[in-house]
């Protein structure tokens, strides 16, 4: 098969799989498609059933479609089903899941089809089908350039347009630790080392990186007291004030496979683990999920000093080249090397209620981007209290 084949209708065969049994019917082939493809974690079967097991309210709104060439699965298309009203009409959606806590959004698909109209013969198979129905996808929130952002722009007409969903930063790690900081102004990385210092003065300053299971069970009961004793706690946002929350990202943290596993990174001043990370290593990557600092502790800037440190680590370590902060935070403006554009696509099917939604999504990205003109934050940029909190 080469990369440049167009597909036809008779090579491909669909089939839908619903809720939480088509899931695991599914794992035997998903794992096949994960030992042949280059798939990072966020594709994984494992994945997807963390998300399921511990983050989806009701199992039945999701459905998968798979993609097959003979016995073959190439590719496997998740999706969430949801209403929602524009217009005063209620359409029906299906989307990629959506989480504030799955931020990282892709489907599995093998080499050969990513630059194929399998995303073109898909939508021709959904549009057969009665159940479930459906009014728009929504694939939302994908990294710019990406084989899921490429399919989708094969998709052509006014039934289809485009969006930008904000950035995700990322700090480059294949060089020295230099050469990896050089982008970042001579001011702030005084800055580190006056609270360094700040820091050694209080007591003996450790960082700790765990990657073994037993570390890790340890590890993340800390990070959970970490990440609560802020700022998040009082709001109702960090981890450890919901409990299917730290039962998910216990089930994350557990999970190995070929190239990807948790890691977590702890820095300790005298007895007390003062800020935390918790990430996936996932081939050359170093996915940072969650970050938690103690508040009595902001005046050291503990979240910036691990971080720091988190580089550094990395930049001596010949396994990983980048680290993606995954979202694209304030506070994190002074540590990115570049960032990763997103983008969502919304493909509408030619009825009066496609149609609305179609007329109205165009309605609703019109009016963002002519706020983003104006100086309004990016779509998808999150509001987080700097962890530094130290002078600059």
């Amino acid at each position: 098969m080469t990369a440049d084949l167009q597909l036809a209708r008779r090579d491909l065969a669909f089939r839908t799989y619903a809720g939480r049994k088509g899931f695991m019917d599914l794992r035997e082939p998903w794992q096949r498609l994960e030992s042949e493809a280059q798939l990072e974690f966020y594709q994984t079967y494992d994945w997807y059933k963390c998300l399921l097991d511990h983050l989806a309210t009701d199992a039945d709104e999701y459905i998968f479609v798979s993609a097959s060439l003979g016995t073959l699965v190439v590719g496997i298309f998740p999706f969430q089903r949801k209403t929602e009203t524009r217009l005063g009409c209620n359409y029906r959606l299906l989307e990629l899941p959506n989480h504030p806590h799955v931020i990282i959004r892709d489907i599995p698909l093998h080499p050969d089809v990513v630059d194929t109209d399998i995303l073109i013969l898909l939508v021709a198979y959904l549009k057969t089908l009665t159940r479930p129905g459906w009014d728009a996808l929504r694939i939302a929130k994908i990294q710019l350039g990406s084989a899921l952002d490429r399919l989708c722009r094969t998709v052509k007409g006014t039934f289809h347009h485009t969006a930008p969903a904000g950035s995700n930063y990322v700090i480059d790690c294949a060089g020295s630790f230099d050469d990896n900081l050089a982008h970042v102004s001579s001011r702030f990385r005084r800055n580190l080392r006056r609270l360094r210092k700040r820091a050694e003065a209080m007591g003996k300053t450790r960082f700790i990186q765990c990657i073994e299971e037993d570390a890790l069970d340890e590890a993340i009961k800390v990070f959970f007291a970490v990440e609560h004793d802020s700022w998040k706690s009082e709001s109702g946002f960090s981890i450890a004030s919901h409990q299917n929350l730290m039962n998910f990202y216990r089930a994350v943290s557990r999970v190995k496979g070929q190239a990807h596993h948790c890691q977590m990174n702890l820095m300790q001043v005298g007895e007390d683990t003062v800020s935390a990370q918790f990430g996936i290593r996932s081939r050359a990557t170093f996915y940072m999920l969650k970050i938690g600092y103690r508040q009595a502790y902001s005046d050291i800037g503990p979240g910036n000093l691990l971080l720091n440190h988190t580089i550094e680590h990395f930049s001596n370590d010949a396994d990983i080249d980048l680290v993606s902060l995954v979202t694209s935070p304030e506070w994190a403006e002074k540590w990115k090397s570049r960032e990763i554009p997103l983008v969502s696509h919304f493909i509408y099917r030619p009825s009066l209620k496609g149609t609305v939604a179609g007329v109205a999504g165009r309605v609703k990205s019109f009016l963002r981007s002519r706020q983003e003109r104006k100086g309004a934050a990016q779509e998808n940029q999150r509001t987080v209290p700097d962890p530094e909190q130290g002078d600059e």
